[in-house]
């Protein structure tokens, strides 16, 4: 697909170039990015690093047909990935845009029309508009690479070679209409075709509804609802499953002159064989399979929240009420909240505590979480010292809390940084680290040494068991 967009639009600024005698074409060049690159001595050895970051180039042409047309202007945008390893470079767009018409193509879409229908996952397509008529969008998806079943760890994955389908969507005032075509097919035996529509309603303030209606015209194959990311055969080849998804918001802040916020929220689901054929391949927990769909296969279900912010001196509450009504099921729920914290000030020196305790009431009491937290900060001339004291549950664990505590002294362009933690995901222990960094115009110098390295989020909370240490110097350019 993106071979042949960029061929055909090649293909035809040359054909224009040689038929049209009054053709004019006026091109411009942009790039734009970032670079960096360094080196990294330690205990571990020597490196040199080096990479480009966001690096873009766009290429436009701007057409002129004379007498016969409005002019035009194509575009093509690309990107370069992964400069430090192998080199990656492909298309981000394509576009021709008229006084009356715009065409553009993109490997990577967001879908952004009713969310019932499709996920906000990515797939290559083509979107039309014809701007008298801008309110009515054009759109051709080929979500082949997008979907749970490119996961090639699920024990019945075949590649799919189908995967397509064809979208309309009119926005008015206060609401949209969705109109889609879908085409899937896993293998010549396996496949599903029919159509989905939608509704997106905010015409209301502070109401937002979204409702589906999907029928498969004939499938033999259907997907998974969750953690499993195939297309099972199903037994009646030629049975249709009418989908229906409705899914209705409320939310509302009410300001109470000097008393606080009072917070309404509300939200009825109900979803009848619901299995959208365009959810986004997501998978957080690592195992090679798609995560549940973001809407319920089949849900009845309505649920209510009211709560209370204000502030009163140093003390700030968040109290809660919520319940939920499972109607299939004639089940209750219920449970209420609350958040509290107190800010003292002593001086140039800040404490705050907090508690977070909730519980549910319905069917029966029960303790779902009850944290507490107290921060410490201070700041004196150039240095300033934040410390952390927390319990996860502050009804049966008591006597063990995590703590951390960090200093930092900042001195001109140098900062000196120190920090002891309890929190740990190596060895049972406290970790600890101690860091200088130097800035100078472009080149930013580090050293370190310590036992904590960061995790995935970028926080120091690994410890390891041997302290390690390194020198490190950086630069970046953009341009």
């Amino acid at each position: 697909m993106k071979k042949f967009v960029l061929v055909m639009a090649i293909a035809s600024l040359l054909v224009i170039g040689a038929f049209a005698a009054d053709y004019t074409l006026t091109p411009s060049l942009s790039v734009s990015g970032s670079y960096s690159f360094g080196f990294v001595v330690g205990n571990q050895g020597f490196d040199l690093t080096n990479s480009f970051s966001n690096l873009s180039v766009s290429a436009a042409w701007s057409s002129n047909f004379g007498t016969f047309t409005q002019p035009a202007t194509w575009t093509f945008d690309f990107s370069l990935f992964n400069w430090g390893a192998t080199p990656n470079v492909s298309i981000s767009k394509v576009a021709y845009e008229s006084a009356i018409q715009q065409l553009t193509f993109e490997p990577a879409y967001d879908r952004t029309f009713n969310p019932m229908i499709w996920d906000n996952g990515s797939a290559a397509g083509i979107t039309y508009v014809y701007k008298p008529m801008k309110a009515l969008t054009l759109q051709y998806l080929d979500t082949t690479n997008n979907g749970a079943s490119t996961s090639p760890s699920t024990p019945l994955f075949v590649t799919p070679f189908f995967k397509d389908e064809v979208a309309a969507n009119y926005a008015g005032t206060g609401y949209s209409v969705s109109a889609a075509a879908y085409y899937d097919a896993t293998n010549t035996s396996l496949y599903g075709y029919g159509y989905f529509v939608g509704l997106n309603y905010t015409g209301i303030p502070d109401l937002t509804v979204d409702a589906a209606f999907g029928s498969d015209l004939l499938r033999t194959a259907a997907p998974a609802a969750s953690e499993i990311g195939t297309w099972l055969p199903v037994t009646a080849a030629t049975a249709p499953v009418q989908q229906i998804g409705v899914d209705v918001n409320y939310a509302k802040d009410f300001a109470l002159t000097k008393m606080g916020t009072v917070s309404v929220s509300a939200e009825y689901k109900y979803f009848k064989d619901f299995t959208p054929k365009y959810e986004e391949f997501v998978d957080t927990d690592g195992d090679g399979n798609a995560d549940s769909p973001n809407y319920p296969v089949n849900k009845n279900n309505a649920y209510g929240k009211v709560s209370y912010n204000n502030t009163f001196g140093i003390v700030t509450v968040n109290p809660w009420v919520w319940g939920n009504y499972d109607v299939a099921a004639a089940s209750p729920t219920a449970g209420f909240g609350i958040k509290s914290s107190v800010a003292l000030a002593a001086g140039p020196l800040t404490i705050t505590p907090s508690v977070d305790y909730e519980a549910s009431v319905l069917p029966s009491y029960s303790v779902t979480t009850s944290t507490a937290n107290v921060e410490a900060k201070t700041s004196v001339g150039n240095v300033s010292l934040d410390a952390n004291v927390a319990w996860s549950d502050f009804i049966t664990s008591i006597a063990s809390p995590t703590w951390n505590v960090k200093a930092d002294y900042t001195l001109g362009k140098t900062t000196l940084e120190g920090y002891v933690s309890s929190v740990t995901s190596g060895p049972t222990y406290g970790g600890y680290y101690a860091k200088v960094t130097y800035a100078a115009n472009m080149w930013t110098y580090t050293g370190f040494y310590g036992t904590l390295s960061q995790d995935s989020n970028g926080n120091y909370t690994v410890v390891n068991a041997s302290p390690y240490w390194y020198v490190e110097a950086s630069a970046s350019v953009s341009f």
